[in-house]
């Protein structure tokens, strides 16, 4: 399977962090707790945003020969491009609009990277390659 495809941002993250804010701030609103409180968890769903924030390394390229072999993954990081080179280890299907890729990554270091492709995020023909591969992976 060949496969080389730019990978366009979605706004799915964003959507599920603001409501999980929203959430967070109705359920101390119902609970009547004290201002030390709203402090204390406000402070640490803060600490966890930013934690996501620096741990996310975005995907914008995706480029393949044989699924077996080296996967190529354009990232961008800290507004420089970088191609790390990683294989397959696991890859799938979520519901009907994304696939999960999950990589163990050698270069630029050793670790496990997973990343979740949503369907408009790429042309409609590479998404069903990816689909494919994560059906019989």
């Amino acid at each position: 399977m060949y496969l080389d495809t730019t990978i366009k941002p979605t706004k799915h993250t964003l959507w599920i962090q603001g409501v999980f804010l929203l959430l967070v701030f109705l359920m101390l609103f119902l609970a009547k707790v004290a201002w030390w409180q709203y402090g204390t968890v406000m402070i640490l769903v803060a600490l966890c945003f930013y934690v996501q924030h620096i741990r996310h390394v975005p995907l914008v390229a995706l480029s393949v020969d044989d699924v077996k072999e080296i996967w190529y993954l354009g990232m961008y990081d800290e507004d420089e491009p970088e191609v790390w080179q990683g294989y397959l280890s696991h890859a799938q299907f979520v519901n009907l609009w994304a696939v999960r890729l999950t990589f163990y990554v050698v270069v630029p270091f050793e670790m496990k990277y997973s990343v979740v492709i949503d369907k408009g995020g790429m042309s409609g023909v590479d998404f069903a390659k990816l689909k494919a591969l994560a059906r019989f992976f």
